[in-house]
């Protein structure tokens, strides 16, 4: 019989995945297609769709907050990428004119004109900033999947997120909606590890 008092063994946790599989592994080589597939997606993206009206205020909302301390609530919400795709696009040296429009909505038009000459490679580099954003995405799902489910686990939830509609469609583009979904992964998983391992630093 069972002793009731006796404790029993405690369920060891699960080992914590790598980023990446190891070398020379068909996973490693299955993780870098994904990624290298996703990126070509989202870089012939960046380059050759046009500019839509959102991003441009976004982008606009990104110089106004940093060069003016603007933080209103309609210049281009959520700030953070706004922000980050301004930053990135500083070594271009954006002329913006305030004078006409203090507001993003109305600057849009002026912005294309004064920098028609470097616009599209301008444009290409802000765009930079969800196409990392989401190659992490990538990442994270593969190693949080892995921790869930295993090795195939982590593969297939990598391959549903480069696959899914959502990233192919918004690679490269300046919307929230995707890059929210990798903060909100990130924040799933750190509150995950925290809760299975208190102690883990």
């Amino acid at each position: 019989m069972v002793d009731p008092t006796a404790q029993s063994p405690m369920t060891p946790l699960p080992p914590r995945a790598r980023w990446l599989p190891r070398t020379g592994t068909p996973d490693r080589t299955w993780v870098i297609g994904l990624l290298l597939f996703q990126a070509t997606a989202a870089l012939a993206q960046a380059w050759c769709v046009s500019p839509t009206n959102p991003e441009m205020i976004r982008l606009l909302g990104g110089y106004r907050r940093l060069e003016q301390g603007c933080h209103d609530f309609d210049s281009g919400n959520p700030p953070l990428f706004g922000n980050l795709a301004a930053l990135v696009t500083l070594p271009w040296d954006p002329q913006v004119n305030w004078s006409r429009s203090s507001d993003p909505h109305g600057s849009a038009s002026d912005f294309l004109l004064n920098n028609q000459r470097h616009f599209q490679p301008l444009l290409f580099t802000a765009r930079m900033v969800p196409t990392l954003v989401l190659l992490w995405g990538t990442l994270v799902c593969r190693r949080w999947g892995t921790q869930l489910a295993g090795r195939r686990g982590g593969l297939l939830a990598a391959t549903a997120w480069a696959l899914s509609p959502l990233v192919l469609s918004q690679g490269a583009a300046l919307h929230p909606d995707a890059m929210a979904s990798v903060c909100a992964l990130v924040a799933c998983q750190a509150a995950w590890n925290a809760g299975r391992d208190p102690t883990c630093g």
